[in-house]
């Protein structure tokens, strides 16, 4: 084989392979950088008063999150229900479903892996003695929906999303809703009816909400909608009122809807039956919490 002939197969190969690379680097490209997110829903421990749970919230699970998790996270939505609030007399459950719940949202799930690494104390700090959550308390990952539904548990700690992954979370606004388990519901009826509802909320709401998260648990479904740009609550609110009225025989609607509020980092005291939009530069880069004072806090308690 001549010279030529040989240079000419090398730079075809090398051109080549070359495309191949790129195609592949393209195609990983978009999972290696797509938004990675869990989805927390904690019970307050045993033996904690509420005004000591809030103080923790304040003073110790937000801040953490945001400073534990500086280069990856990009979004921190946190639900607090009021455990006074009535619970409506058809729901399977007597008390509330949860005391606090959180969409977080990270760069990527290679950020939040080192973040965690760096920061083995931050996952601990949510059992504090005296002030945090009980071991029931787990986070799920979300998965794309797509016509099935599963009770989320720590052995299957699963949830669900629909729309657009890439949707800036932290801009805009959210609604965030608790829906309930009917009495005398078995499990399957339970999950037959939510996996309608969701069926037909998620197209419904197309033009209204360009993303969406839930999360089933035992009793509840926690659903966090992102508006679009320029959305009016009303349409919104409208059709979900057309659509829970339409299920109103299936789920019990009505005991947990709200929009977030813009919190400043560092500056927010939390109160029961809100959800906060935690605003925070990113990456952040603030005053860090020192692990010491969160063991030092956890011995005072």
């Amino acid at each position: 084989m001549g010279l030529m002939k040989k240079s000419f197969l090398f730079v075809w190969a090398v051109l080549f392979f070359a495309g191949l690379g790129r195609e592949a680097y393209s195609q990983a490209k978009p999972a290696r950088n797509s938004p990675f997110v869990r989805v927390w829903e904690g019970q307050m421990a045993e033996g904690v008063d509420g005004q000591s749970f809030l103080n923790f919230l304040t003073q110790v699970l937000i801040p953490t999150t945001v400073t534990a998790n500086s280069d990856s996270l990009r979004a921190y939505i946190p639900i607090v229900l009021d455990p006074s609030a009535p619970i409506p007399r058809d729901a399977s459950i007597d008390e509330v479903p949860f005391h606090e719940a959180a969409l977080v949202v990270h760069r990527n799930e290679t950020a939040y892996r080192l973040a965690r690494a760096a920061n083995p104390w931050y996952g601990p700090a949510h059992f504090l003695y005296g002030g945090g959550f009980d071991s029931s308390s787990f986070s799920a990952s979300p998965e794309e929906f797509s016509g099935e539904v599963d009770i989320a548990t720590s052995q299957d700690p699963v949830a669900y999303h629909f729309g657009n992954k890439r949707v800036d979370w932290q801009a805009g606004r959210v609604l965030a809703s608790v829906i309930l388990r009917r009495k005398g519901q078995t499990n399957g009826a339970y999950l037959k009816a939510v996996l309608k509802y969701m069926e037909e909320m998620s197209p419904a709401t197309k033009t209204l909400v360009d993303a969406g998260y839930f999360r089933v648990g035992t009793d509840h479904v926690t659903i966090w909608l992102h508006l679009r740009k320029w959305v009016r609550r009303s349409s919104l609110e409208a059709i979900l009122g057309e659509l829970s009225a339409t299920h109103a025989q299936s789920l019990v609607f009505g005991y947990f809807d709200q929009y977030s509020e813009p919190a400043a980092h560092g500056r927010m005291r939390v109160e029961v039956g809100r959800v906060y939009n935690v605003m925070f530069k990113r990456p952040y880069r603030g005053p860090l919490v020192d692990p010491c004072a969160l063991r030092r806090l956890a011995r005072s308690r």
